[in-house]
């Protein structure tokens, strides 16, 4: 406190100029000095101010065109999903008529299997050709139903695929356009929005891919989902090529097979009227022969009766007396028309047997004729039923 309370030393007049100037060049140093510090500093400002705006306005033209690069994109991608949803309604319809292909084809395959059954039912049925365009029918039908069921299969897996490159493809688009509204946020944004808590100091190495990585690995995706595409178009139209190549061989054998059976039933009609005709004069000639066999048969009693006359004829002139036995004209006629009689007997007797033996071979002819003409008659019923059943199968073979 001494100290502070001690007047100043006196100077000399020379001295209290230098002290003057010198206290006065002191503070004006300092002022020159702190005019050249602001004056380099709104330069530094100035500069700052020019270069921020510059990478501000050269972010906004690279944002601006990310945006765009963007939308373009997105747009293209918008148009691969409608093709993509459009590709699936497709498969779906296909995977239907395919469904509906196998229900028409398992129920014209039953229906052949009924036909096979009801041509088995009748006596006297055997292998012939409507049998065998049927079997043929079957085979080609179980063909067909395996292959629709394969195409079915191959359908479904596309289908699947398809589904899941949409899958991916939306979630793709989903996270583009989140891209799109951050850099359109980061476009407009020229200084701080207000209650806005800063974070943490910003990670300043490059994350994720380049540019030219995205464009590639976008252009693999949108390759990738096109050639879904393609390989589903391809599908589709070989799925449209068997069906309809099913579809026209079913028609075709279908054809076959009712050809066959009208050709059945025209040779069945007509080998049942020839063996009608046939029994009616097999008939006929079995009553001409019983006929003939009754009047062989009077005949046969008549000459028997004679014989007998004639031999009792006989044995009363075999009493005559002695010498009046004697071979007299009546006795020579009556030993002569013995014979005849018996000649004409043996003769009309083996006739008869012949006619028997002629009649029981009508009999068969008969029997064998009218069991043929029973065939017959089921062989048309046959057709008649396996007919209709197939005129039943006629809306199966439309896909």
């Amino acid at each position: 406190m001494s100290k502070m309370n001690e007047m100043p030393p006196a100077f000399l007049a020379p001295e209290w100029v230098l002290r003057g100037q010198r206290d006065y060049g002191y503070p004006e140093g300092i002022r020159l000095r702190a005019h050249r510090v602001m004056a380099e500093t709104q330069k530094l400002v100035d500069q700052t101010n020019k270069a921020t705006e510059r990478m501000q306005e050269d972010i906004n033209k690279k944002l601006a065109q990310r945006i765009q690069d963007v939308r373009m994109w997105r747009g293209e991608l918008y148009r691969k999903l409608e093709e993509m949803v459009e590709e699936i309604e497709a498969l779906q319809m296909l995977g239907t008529r395919l469904e509906r292909a196998i229900e028409s084809c398992s129920e014209a395959l039953s229906i052949t299997l009924l036909c096979l059954a009801e041509r088995q039912k009748y006596v006297g049925a055997s292998p012939d050709r409507v049998e065998s365009e049927l079997m043929k029918e079957r085979e080609l039908i179980e063909r067909v139903i395996s292959l629709l069921h394969c195409t079915l299969k191959q359908t479904n897996e596309q289908t699947r695929l398809n589904r899941s490159a949409t899958y991916f493809l939306e979630r793709d688009l989903q996270d583009n356009f989140q891209a799109e509204q951050i850099d359109s946020f980061c476009c407009i944004l020229t200084k701080p929005p207000p209650n806005v808590v800063y974070a943490e100091e910003p990670d300043l190495t490059t994350p994720g891919v380049s540019s030219e990585d995205w464009n590639t690995i976008t252009n693999m995706k949108v390759s990738k989902l096109e050639q879904q595409r393609r390989n589903s178009i391809s599908l589709r139209a070989q799925a449209q090529s068997t069906l309809e190549r099913t579809a026209t061989d079913l028609r075709r054998q279908h054809q076959a097979t009712g050809g066959a059976i009208e050709e059945n039933t025209q040779d069945n009609r007509k080998a049942k009227e020839e063996m009608e005709e046939s029994l009616a004069k097999v008939l006929a000639d079995t009553e001409s022969v019983d006929n003939n066999m009754a009047s062989l048969g009077e005949s046969i009693e008549a000459k028997q009766g004679q014989l007998s006359v004639a031999q009792v004829q006989l044995a009363a002139r075999s009493q005559r007396p002695g010498i009046e036995q004697c071979q007299d004209a009546a006795q020579v006629q009556l030993l002569a028309m013995v014979q005849e009689l018996s000649a004409y007997i043996s003769g009309l007797s083996e006739s008869l047997s012949l006619m028997e033996v002629e009649l029981r071979s009508l009999n068969r002819s008969q029997v064998f004729l009218e069991e043929q003409i029973q065939i017959r008659a089921n062989a048309l019923k046959n057709n008649e039923a396996t007919y209709g059943l197939l005129q039943q199968k006629a809306n199966c073979h439309s896909f």
